[in-house]
């Protein structure tokens, strides 16, 4: 019996480490609001917690794990956002503003703020 909770603690510990780092968990640094419960650890730091009071450790990642997949969305989806236009589509405003500034028809300043505008800056 007291193999197979050694087995439990030491497996579980290892599933919260691949699964933390898996899904971004990170500190933070970021101060825990009144009279809530916060956990703001690496994925080491989960593991050594889980180690040492594994009864304790083990249900707060589970009930805080639904934070951390939903950061991890967040992150992703803002990660994985395609960009608004091609880059020909850049290249092809800058040509058409610079051609327009050669002839005359805009000034420096409104090519140049006409370029950031399109470059997004």
């Amino acid at each position: 019996m007291p193999f197979f909770i050694c087995a439990l603690i030491v497996s579980t510990s290892i599933w919260v480490y691949y699964d933390a780092s898996k899904l971004g968990v990170h500190a933070t640094g970021v101060k825990p609001s009144r009279f809530r419960f916060h956990a703001d650890m690496e994925p080491v730091d989960w593991v050594v917690s889980l180690l040492l009071l594994w009864f304790i450790a083990f249900p707060a990642y589970i009930i805080l794990r639904p934070g951390y997949v939903r950061k991890c969305q967040r992150a992703r989806s803002v990660a994985k956002a395609p960009s608004a236009a091609p880059v020909e589509y850049f290249y092809e405003q800058i040509r058409n503003l610079s051609t327009l500034k050669s002839k005359g028809l805009i000034t420096e300043e409104e090519f140049s703020l006409k370029r950031r505008e399109v470059l997004g800056l």
